[in-house]
């Protein structure tokens, strides 16, 4: 049976996030964790950002990394990225060698 009861408390809820995202919480517990949550702008945050944060690195686990899409748009926001069709691994970028 949950020993969480109720309203719970900031404190409470932040407590509990990473049993309530692997899903190791009493089914009276998650409830109250959920409902926490999913009304308070401080907790959510956090939890979603959590729970983003192990969806990354399973993708990393099995080897999945960030789409093409997603890796030109980053790298046209950071100053000095090397440019598409650089290889990082070459130490130099031969694309532009005669």
């Amino acid at each position: 049976m949950g020993r969480l009861r109720g309203m719970i408390s900031c404190e409470e809820a932040l407590g509990h996030l990473w049993e309530l995202i692997d899903g190791e919480l009493a089914p009276e517990d998650e409830t109250a964790v959920r409902r926490h949550v999913e009304v308070c702008s401080r907790c959510y945050p956090r939890y979603d950002f959590q729970r983003a944060y192990l969806s990354l690195l399973g993708r990393i686990r099995r080897g999945e990394g960030p789409s093409p899409e997603l890796r030109r748009r980053l790298a046209g926001l950071i100053p000095g990225a090397p440019p598409e069709g650089h290889d990082p691994g070459c130490g130099s970028d031969t694309s532009s060698k005669e």
